[in-house]
């Protein structure tokens, strides 16, 4: 029977790589005309949608609706890249259990296939159902059998040569220190990190950048140091060129490029070369401020102990950590202690609206910094934020700081050395310990009480 390529549904290509295990199989491999019309069907579907949310459901309900149109069993790699060009982002976890038993089949090839199916499949790896201990750990051996399999296959360079390697870097970071240093991973994905890679390949390589800098790792000063550099010189080569997946989405390439560059200052900062803690805080100049006294860089708080809270207000997690940050300055309000707000321009507000300020609206502010700061006195009103905020002339993501996702919490003490480094705003009862025992440390007052850790 012949199928009008406009009865399919279509989608971006990481719902290509979610459909469902049990979706009807057909016995002949599919035709590249049918794939072309998987791939057309969900653009159609959702070529005038411009909600994100909207965009992401009917792209789901579209791939769910053609499952049962392409014998995913037989597909190919060359058919699977026409998906993955355009369905890379769908949320669809059916197209992933779909794909997942032929991608590990084709894996195993030894060709650039094989190389490119191992890419793909750790990169839509299917949603784990059994969450047990045990399930978890199986899930984690497969995955990691796969990554080694991708980074052994004679033909793995060829793979990031031709643009691609997502998956294979993205898995390869996700993994624990532990578990890097007993497969060997660095030592087998380090020949892969160079000027090949793309924009969005490079885009992957912060996870491996983290064991680079773990104390964990273990790594001595001039191994982490070549990596680092490695690592440096392939942000810097890849955010110089162009992608093809972000060919028709310039707001993504612009992203992809700027977190390329901060990628590379990381690789260059205090954090990365291990002369963060225990050292002179790295220098922040502050460019706005609700500070009653004015505030242009951290040298304004000495003698003070300075919690430093890495925040946006685009940040769910780092809004939703306000009340504990809230009961941390009323516990410190009578002593020498700071609690400073740490953001940068964004280009845009997130406003909070409503009586319970669940909603939000977006306000571009790009070009008018001043824009945004003057909507940021509204914000500290309507939020009851207590404590002090600032715009920093460098990104939140600090590199010096080593801020690679916020909320990120520093602590810096009276002499203006940086003590602690990486904790979470909604962590009181940890925060208020390091703090106690470094207004002890340098015999200044603390409060007598244990903290009152309540919920608001």
């Amino acid at each position: 029977m012949t199928r009008s390529p406009r009865k399919l549904l279509a989608l971006p290509i990481a719902a290509f790589l979610s459909l469902t295990a049990g979706s009807a199989a057909l016995a002949a491999p599919p035709t590249d005309a049918e794939v072309d019309a998987f791939v057309a069907a969900v653009s159609d579907a959702t070529k005038d949608i411009t909600d994100p949310r909207d965009k992401a459901k009917t792209t789901v309900d579209t791939i769910k609706a053609n499952l049962d149109k392409i014998s995913w069993n037989e597909i190919s790699v060359p058919q699977l890249e026409k998906l993955a060009a355009k369905l890379y982002m769908s949320p669809c976890p059916e197209l992933r259990a779909a794909l997942h038993p032929r991608l590990l089949e084709l894996s195993k090839l030894d060709t650039v296939d094989g190389a490119r199916a191992a890419d793909l499949a750790l990169g839509a790896w299917p949603n784990l159902k059994d969450t047990s201990e045990a399930g978890r750990k199986a899930d984690l051996a497969a995955k990691t059998e796969v990554l080694l399999r991708g980074l052994a296959n004679p033909k793995a360079a060829d793979n990031f040569k031709n643009g691609k390697g997502h998956g294979i870097l993205r898995t390869a970071g996700s993994l624990s220190p532990a578990l890097m240093t007993e497969h060997k991973v660095l030592e087998k994905v380090e020949p892969f990190i160079n000027s090949d890679l793309s924009p969005s390949a490079a885009a992957n390589l912060g996870g491996i950048l983290n064991y680079v800098t773990d104390e964990d790792s273990k790594l001595d000063k001039a191994e982490a140091a070549r990596v680092r550099g490695r690592i440096a010189a392939a942000a810097a080569a890849a955010s110089t060129k162009d992608d093809p997946r972000y060919a028709d989405d310039p707001k993504t390439a612009a992203r992809v490029r700027k977190s390329l560059k901060d990628m590379e200052d990381l690789c260059n900062s205090a954090f990365a070369r291990g002369e963060l803690l225990n050292h002179p805080a790295p220098n922040i100049k502050f460019v706005w401020s609700n500070s009653a006294s004015p505030l242009n860089s951290f040298a304004d708080l000495k003698g003070k102990v300075v919690v430093v809270d890495f925040w946006a207000t685009w940040c769910g997690p780092c809004v939703g950590s306000f009340p504990k940050v809230r009961q941390l300055v009323e516990r410190y309000k009578d002593y020498p202690v700071a609690v400073v707000g740490v953001t940068s321009d964004q280009g845009y507000h997130i406003a909070r609206i409503g009586d319970d300020k669940k909603k939000t609206e977006k306000i571009d502010c790009d070009g008018d910094p001043k824009k945004e700061h003057d909507l940021m006195t509204q914000y500290i009103k309507d939020m009851d934020i207590t404590w002090t905020i600032a715009f920093s002339d460098k990104s939140v993501f600090n590199p010096d700081f080593g801020v690679r996702g916020i909320p990120h919490v520093a602590i810096i003490d009276p002499e203006g050395k940086v003590r602690h480094n990486g904790l979470h705003p909604a962590n009181i009862a940890k925060d208020a310990e390091l703090i106690d025992k470094l207004l002890e440390e340098f015999k200044l007052p603390k409060p007598s009480e244990p903290l009152a850790n309540k919920d608001e």
